[in-house]
């Protein structure tokens, strides 16, 4: 065998493998994906079962949660739909505010944990 055909071997078999493992992860990453589809289905089934429920007994109305909604997504200063996990208390009023925040979004005040 030549060295040209061992060095060509030797890349095929390289490439084979990283095919392979590109397959494995591939293939765990679907089974994750369908975990998490699963979770959110339930979530959102538990929470349209809530609101009902909320909605019967207190007669809340669709713009009042909305409006709480979107006081709860700004507590962390930015309204994007999500809740943060770096939540800081501003020093001067108390109100919270995302770490990666430098300044406080209610009142202005610098944060110290803030990037």
């Amino acid at each position: 065998m030549s060295i040209w055909n061992y060095f060509q071997s030797l890349q095929i078999s390289n490439n084979n493998r990283v095919a392979s493992n590109a397959d494995i992860k591939s293939n765990r990453n679907i089974k994750e994906i369908r975990l998490l589809e699963e979770k959110v289905d339930a979530l959102a089934l538990i929470t349209h079962a809530m609101w009902e429920l909320l909605e019967e007994k207190t007669n809340v109305s669709v713009k009042q949660l909305e409006a709480k909604i979107e006081q709860i997504d700004l507590r962390d200063g930015e309204l994007d739909g999500k809740l943060s996990q770096n939540v800081t208390h501003c020093p001067d009023c108390g109100h919270k505010v995302n770490q990666r925040h430098s300044n406080c979004f209610w009142c202005g005040e610098r944060i110290k944990n803030g990037i």
